[in-house]
């Protein structure tokens, strides 16, 4: 009905009159709205009005839930890479992470709080979900959306996980698991390792780093980046078939 992208499962017939699930019956809510509805103080021809018209599929996006990122330093992690920043580095707005030259995660500090922007694409580069500033939002047409406590897990319709992240405010970001394609290239993120498929096979990698407060405007970026970009870390897929990792730093 709100838009909210958090929400449970309702049985629009009260639970006490229809006593088992039926499909047709049962519809979305924020967790608001269906503890309004338990209560009584919705409804039922408003939640069966929301149902036949929901509010997120008009937009494609769902609305907005707030993610309660502050202070002056941020982490996100994913396989075996950590990378921080803080508003003492010596750039205020930084890109943390980039996937074949897309901006995927990156932070800025406004009067010393930080806001976390990130933007994950599906097959076709249509976007599968997004945190603008932290405010989060997703794709309504994503197969399966579960939040649960401070995890969030985006799965297709073959139960397999697209995404899922785990949101530790004020200041910790962590990708769990990731299966994303960018112009073609698939790049697959597990606990373990980097797996990216492209033009040259399949290549996995496990770097151990730890990239912080560095002055570049990219922190990492893994797989093609634009001639222009210079990040501190540049973990490239080779045409000899294997993967290399170059530190901007080092020159290596």
């Amino acid at each position: 009905m709100c838009g909210l992208p958090i929400f449970e499962y309702h049985h629009m017939t009260p639970w006490h009159k229809a006593r088992k699930h039926v499909e047709s019956d049962i519809t979305l809510l924020c967790d608001n709205d269906h503890r309004r509805a338990g209560a009584g103080l919705l409804p039922e021809q408003q939640v069966h009005a929301a149902n036949a018209k929901p509010n997120n599929v008009s937009g494609g996006m769902t609305g907005t839930e707030r993610l309660y990122f502050s202070g002056p330093a941020v982490l996100v992690h994913f396989a075996t890479v950590a990378i921080s920043s803080s508003n003492e580095a010596a750039i205020n707005e930084q890109v943390l992470l980039t996937i074949c030259g897309l901006p995927i995660i990156s932070c800025k500090f406004d009067n010393g709080n930080l806001l976390i922007t990130a933007t994950f694409y599906d097959e076709n580069n249509r976007v599968l979900l997004q945190i603008l500033d932290n405010e989060l939002t997703f794709a309504v047409d994503a197969w399966d959306v579960q939040f649960v406590k401070n995890r969030l897990t985006i799965s297709d319709a073959a139960r397999v996980t697209r995404l899922q992240f785990e949101f530790v405010p004020p200041s910790q970001l962590g990708i769990i698991e990731a299966r994303l394609q960018y112009n073609g290239i698939k790049v697959a993120i597990d606990s373990k390792c980097i797996t990216v498929t492209g033009p040259y096979g399949t290549h996995s990698s496990s770097p151990y780093l730890n990239v912080s407060d560095c002055a570049f405007p990219v922190l990492v970026a893994i797989g093609p980046v634009l001639p222009h970009v210079k990040a501190a870390v540049h973990l490239p897929i080779g045409a000899e078939g294997r993967s290399d990792q170059r530190r901007a730093d080092s020159g290596k």
